[in-house]
């Protein structure tokens, strides 16, 4: 495997993971929050009961992949994080860490998260400040795909080997 493989693998695991916990999120609401619609009438005692909605939730998680599947492309992707930050500045670490790990969009990384605090790549970086998006985004990409390029040919054992130390 590539570097951008499984760096690749461990996003896509991470999207699959936040994907199942909205869905069970979801589905956990819908029990209590559409109100007694969504709860069976019971003929004899004329009483409200949710428990059906429940077993339709337990059955679901139960045919649900465990989330422990996706966690081995998930700490692969950053034991080789960790070797990179032996070798690569912090900056690029992070952007890596953001997109591949954190599974934050682009445009996320662009122009900040204001719920976890950070600022935009324009306030973070002056040389960015008269950069249209496009222009940043493009950078942000090619930087990122440069320094995987620089990263396969020192090889995922040896970037994982680099992080155990």
């Amino acid at each position: 495997m590539k570097v951008r493989e499984v760096l690749d693998a461990a996003r896509d695991a991470a999207l699959e993971i936040r994907r199942i916990e909205e869905e069970a999120e979801i589905r956990r609401q819908s029990i209590g929050v559409q109100g007694h619609s969504s709860f069976e009438f019971h003929s004899k005692t004329g009483i409200l009961d949710p428990s059906r909605k429940i077993d339709e939730l337990l059955d679901w998680q139960s045919e649900m992949v465990s989330e422990s599947v996706f966690l081995e492309p998930i700490d692969e992707g950053w034991e080789i994080v960790r070797g990179m930050q032996k070798i690569t500045d912090d900056f690029t670490v992070e952007i890596i860490t953001r997109y591949f790990l954190q599974t934050e969009s682009w445009h996320e990384i662009i122009v900040g998260n204001s719920a976890t605090g950070v600022a935009s790549m324009s306030e973070r970086m002056e040389s960015w400040r008269e950069l249209s998006y496009s222009d940043q985004l493009k950078l942000l990409t090619e930087s990122v795909d440069s320094t995987i390029e620089s990263l396969e040919e020192i090889g995922i054992a040896h970037l994982k080997e680099m992080g155990q130390l």
